[in-house]
């Protein structure tokens, strides 16, 4: 698995939220989970090409967001 390290600063306050404790409240991450940087990045590469949902049978997508190999 790559690594790439870098600081992220938020402009506004963020809840990063995990699976812990009771179901009826939200318990904050201490960080930006990485599913949630590909998520943002993604919507920017979704409004970028003026599409409303991702093609995952196509391979340049799954390259892109999905595979971990490269």
């Amino acid at each position: 698995m790559k690594a790439i390290t870098f600081s992220l600063h938020t402009k506004q306050p963020l809840l990063a939220t995990s699976f812990q404790g009771d179901p009826n409240s939200d318990v904050s991450c201490s960080y930006i989970p990485g599913s949630m940087i590909r998520g943002a990045i993604i919507g920017r590469y979704l409004k970028h090409h003026n599409l409303s949902e991702l093609d995952l049978e196509n391979e340049e997508i799954q390259s892109l967001f999905f595979d971990s190999k490269k």
